[in-house]
């Protein structure tokens, strides 16, 4: 498998968190041997979502001179 962001070469891989005290976890996933980028299922699912546009803020903030009082 080659690496989407650089090219490089992927290696199957299996993710836990060994952590005493916690929860276990794990997945598999790939993680590119050269820069890192790790791929998994849920990594796929989310990048062949349709894209939600940003959202957008009703109010606009503008900043006002402070009042002052002369004595």
């Amino acid at each position: 498998m080659t690496c989407l962001r650089c090219g490089g070469v992927m290696n199957h891989e299996e993710f836990c968190n060994g952590a005493e005290g916690s929860v276990p976890w794990g997945y598999t996933g790939w993680r590119c041997l050269y820069c890192g980028d790790v791929i998994d299922p849920v990594i796929l699912r989310h990048r062949r979502q349709p894209t939600r546009p940003a959202k957008q803020t009703r109010f606009s903030y503008q900043r006002r001179p402070i009042k002052t009082t002369a004595g």
